[in-house]
């Protein structure tokens, strides 16, 4: 079993990936229609385009072998609705939606495993 989980540490992990802000993390540059200061990352403007049905507009990020593609709503809230990673390292496709829609939670009845008491 992986140390990370056999200590807890996985638990913090998938609270961060649930954070939107943690998600896309340094993208905020992918909103402005400003240069990117001259720094490593390339910031530019795509088409215009629809996501799951909602119009967006693609912003796109270069910073080396890096590609990321940011669609952000056009109409309403500029919520982001996709994102699309073509890096060599990070290469795949968030989607995103149900903004500010209440999530229902619930505890587990049945079995539950604790991380911290399984130790090692």
């Amino acid at each position: 079993m992986d140390q990370d989980v056999r200590e807890g540490r996985g638990r913090r992990g998938i609270a961060d990936f649930c954070d939107l802000d943690t998600v896309l993390g340094g993208a905020e540059g992918l909103y402005s229609d400003a240069s990117s200061g001259g720094g490593a990352v390339k910031v530019t403007r795509g088409r215009t385009t629809a996501v799951d049905g909602v119009p967006a507009l693609a912003r796109k990020a270069e910073e080396g072998k890096d590609r990321y593609t940011l669609y952000v709503a056009t109409e309403g809230e500029p919520y982001p609705l996709r994102l699309d990673s073509a890096s060599p390292d990070d290469l795949g496709t968030l989607t995103f939606s149900d903004f500010d829609v209440p999530v229902p939670a619930q505890a587990h009845t049945g079995d539950v495993v604790d991380l911290d008491a399984l130790g090692g």
